[in-house]
């Protein structure tokens, strides 16, 4: 387990060094705070890793792409698909937030 915990550990240090971009800042680290103070840590991760997937890296390039396609109808899509990848990369954060709580 200690190999496992040692990279889930460098894994996670790897989410933290990106603190000052602004979908961290903004949307990842609130929803994380408000998920941990009402569940537990390893939900909170999850929780703060699927909404960032869905609203910066789903709906924001597509909303961008409706700006500047005047005229043309704009159909907003979730793909599953693309957040389980997320929820993937998510799983070696959530292996250390388990192990330090």
């Amino acid at each position: 387990m200690t190999v496992c915990t040692s990279f889930c550990d460098s894994y996670a240090k790897i989410f933290s060094a990106l603190k000052e971009w602004p979908q961290y800042k903004y949307v990842s680290r609130p929803v994380y705070k408000m998920v941990a103070k009402n569940c537990n840590t390893v939900a909170a991760v999850a929780a703060s890793f699927f909404v960032t997937d869905l609203l910066v890296h789903q709906m924001l390039p597509q909303l961008g792409f409706c700006a500047v396609s005047l005229g043309a109808t704009c159909n907003l899509t979730y793909s599953p698909y693309v957040s389980a990848v997320w929820i993937c990369l998510a799983i070696p954060v959530m292996i250390s937030k388990f192990y330090k709580s």
